[in-house]
């Protein structure tokens, strides 16, 4: 069993056997290889980044969609109001509309700290389709244990991050890409003691390009199906 991750050795490897494989299993061994080298290029390219300036983020998505609350009501719940997005209550939390006016957008912000203080900590939870990257910013974030947890559509933890503290007046951005484009949900605990203040969501489902080495895997595996079924066959033919 080969367990490297490396390209060149994989495909080495499989050729390396080329002579004990008749000619009927030339396509199948090969197909095995190109399998194995796609999917370390897709291990590779499916990394989560972590951005705590929103230039940067801008800068690596396509268009990103901004919610920023103005279009709701002061006192509102936030739950579905905006299409393919939904914003629900995580632990004790009620993602709510507050009047607060900040530098970054117009007069309303997100609030979804826990009303009954009961020691289960309040947050919210975002849904959305799956997509490359998600950026919000926070402000008031004065004590630990401010988490953000991303999963994918299959509730698999992709990174958590912990908002920077203590900053009790500084406004804070934190984003996050997926070069395999699967961010759908980001869950945010926020602990009793702390009443951090959100604006700005925003959602960019980019398209992902592939990366220099992956193209260059793409490549390898191409040779190496042709190269193995080259080999396969002159192994036959002088057996014949």
């Amino acid at each position: 069993m080969i367990t490297s991750t490396n390209p060149s050795f994989i495909a080495n490897a499989y050729v390396a056997n080329a002579r004990a494989v008749p000619r009927r299993s030339a396509f199948a061994v090969a197909a095995l290889l190109a399998t194995a080298l796609l999917a370390t290029a897709s291990a590779a390219h499916g990394a989560v980044a972590t951005y705590a300036s929103e230039a940067a983020w801008q800068s690596s998505v396509n268009a990103p969609r901004l919610i920023d609350f103005d279009d709701l009501v002061a006192g509102a719940t936030v739950s579905n109001q905006y299409a393919g997005v939904t914003f629900a209550p995580f632990k004790n939390g009620v993602p709510v509309v507050v009047a607060e006016p900040n530098p970054f957008s117009g007069l309303n912000t997100l609030k979804a700290e826990d009303p009954k203080f009961n020691g289960a900590g309040g947050g919210v939870s975002v849904g959305f389709a799956p997509a490359t990257g998600f950026g919000i910013w926070y402000n008031d974030a004065q004590f630990a244990n401010n988490i953000v947890t991303v999963y994918d559509a299959a509730n698999v933890v992709l990174t958590t991050f912990e908002l920077i503290f203590p900053h009790p007046t500084e406004w804070q951005f934190v984003g996050f890409t997926s070069s395999s484009n699967n961010i759908a949900r980001v869950d945010i605990a926020i602990p009793d003691e702390d009443r951090v203040t959100f604006d700005n969501v925003q959602l960019a489902a980019a398209t992902v390009v592939p990366e220099p080495e992956t193209f260059s895997l793409y490549g390898l595996a191409a040779l190496a199906m042709f190269g193995l079924s080259r080999r396969v066959r002159g192994a036959d033919d002088g057996a014949s």
